[in-house]
């Protein structure tokens, strides 16, 4: 085993008994918060009516607006009264451990959460949610002009998440006096897609980054423009990359680390990891393993058609190191270049990216995003082409799969192993637009690990990661 090796697991076990000794003393510390009566059964087809801060505060405290239920903005809310309460503390997150984790659903609605305010300096799990897990999903939703402090697990959206975010934006101020700090979330173990984050990052240690501080989950059309800084595995979209799939993403906001691993998108892309089709135009600083794409790629991880500004990023190369059967693709561009779609080999600029010279300041955009140009906080427009996470998972040996489509025409559904071979089809037929669909997948005959299923319709794709354990 090299020494990198026995450094990051050292890191790794440090990082929990850490974890497990906040955890305790913020399960003595924390206390919930007065909050509304929203209207509504918490159903799908009758979800909470969230309509003022108070009604935010309730969720998922009682016995009657639970963890698990479905809950729905009806219009903007302003937090601002978070500032003050609980000793100046703020808001308690919603779901604030791995013993205690939000399931349900919340759909913003293309609302905003604004001037919400946590400091809560001795706990983790921090943000609007603190954990988010399997079946959960959060989409449409801004959490603007956010003031959001913790130790471990910090993001904007949600300290750590196994579920699904979607459409969802944040800006203001995060910050962690540990690790694993992110604009939208601190954590990602589920699926990030279609979200962005216009924050401020810093962190005291490392996995740091401007979507997400560690991931091992999918985080695809995503960006930063903010400014990011901590100590080591720091990146304009990702801190640390361990086993995910990052694409489609960009950052254009200032990396800076003290030590080793920063990167433009990601300080460290390891374990098999994939990031593909993603810029960084930001300045990279850093002491080691620096680069104007990644920092470090180690252990059959993977970088590929990828590019970044080596006239504003100050990096002549796109990787600081490569080790243990890494690669890298992509290419050094001036400003001119990037700012010409055929500098950009690969990438589709029909469905999923766009350039147009007075948006973005002429440097590609995220077609399907909810913003149109770096800076601009616009409202958030629901999708209904989806997939949805798996239902149980980690699942033994059978999971659901809900999806939907945008156009009427043919779907297909497909599982995939860890090595990309194909390991079944659940769906090959027409769909129509607006329904939802579920397929079930039987791991019987496959053995345990993480496996990907795909959509595929009217030249729409997604994906998301599931676990299987025997």
């Amino acid at each position: 085993m090299s020494r990198r090796k026995v450094i990051r697991i050292a890191i790794k076990v440090i990082s929990f008994v850490y974890t497990i000794s906040v955890l305790l003393f913020a399960a003595q510390t924390m206390l919930y918060a007065t909050g509304g009566t929203p209207a509504g059964s918490g159903t799908a087809a009758d979800p909470f009516q969230i309509t003022d801060y108070a009604d935010l505060k309730v969720v998922g405290t009682t016995a009657a607006y639970t963890l698990s239920a479905v809950y729905r903005l009806t219009g903007d809310i302003d937090a601002s009264a978070s500032s003050t309460e609980h000793s100046d503390s703020g808001f308690v997150p919603i779901g604030d451990s791995y013993a205690n984790y939000f399931t349900g659903t919340l759909h913003g609605a293309g609302h905003v959460i604004k001037n919400l305010h946590i400091n809560r300096s001795g706990s983790s799990f921090i943000g609007l949610f603190g954990c988010v897990w399997g079946a959960a999903i959060i989409d449409s939703l801004g959490v603007t002009d956010a003031s959001i402090a913790g130790v471990q697990f910090v993001g904007g959206i949600a300290g750590s998440s196994d579920g699904t975010i979607s459409n969802c934006y944040t800006t203001g101020n995060v910050s962690g006096s540990y690790a694993q700090v992110g604009g939208v979330a601190g954590d990602n173990l589920g699926t990030i897609s279609n979200c962005y984050s216009s924050c401020s990052m810093s962190g005291s240690a490392n996995d740091v980054g401007g979507v997400v501080g560690y991931s091992d989950g999918i985080i695809s059309n995503c960006y930063s423009n903010g400014n990011v800084s901590g100590l080591y595995y720091v990146g304009g979209v990702v801190g640390d990359n361990d086993i995910g799939i990052i694409t489609n993403c960009y950052a254009t906001g200032n990396i800076i680390g003290s030590f080793n691993d920063v990167g433009g998108v990601a300080g460290l892309n390891g374990n098999s990891g994939m990031v593909t089709n993603c810029y960084a135009i930001g300045t990279v600083t850093g002491g080691n393993d620096v680069g104007g794409v990644v920092g470090e790629i180690y252990d059959s991880a993977k970088v590929s058609n990828c590019y970044w500004n080596t006239q504003t990023t100050g990096m002549s190369s796109g990787y600081g190191t490569i080790t243990d059967g890494g690669a890298f693709s992509g290419s050094g561009l001036t400003s001119a270049q990037m700012k010409q779609s055929s500098s950009f080999s690969g990438w589709n600029f029909t469905t999923v990216w766009s350039m147009n010279s007075s948006i973005n300041n002429g440097y590609p955009y995220l077609a399907s995003n909810i913003a149109t140009s770096v800076g601009e906080v616009t409202v958030v427009t629901p999708k209904t082409f989806s997939l949805m996470q798996n239902y149980p998972n980690p699942f033994n040996p059978t999971t659901t799969i809900q999806f939907s489509v945008e156009k009427d025409g043919k779907a297909v559904v497909k599982v995939f192993d860890i090595m990309g071979r194909e390991a079944a089809t659940l769906y090959d037929d027409a769909a129509q637009a607006g329904k939802n669909y579920t397929v079930t997948f039987s791991g019987a005959g496959f053995s345990s690990g993480v496996y990907f299923y795909t959509i595929e319709s009217s030249n729409q794709r997604l994906a998301k990661k599931m676990i299987m354990v025997k």
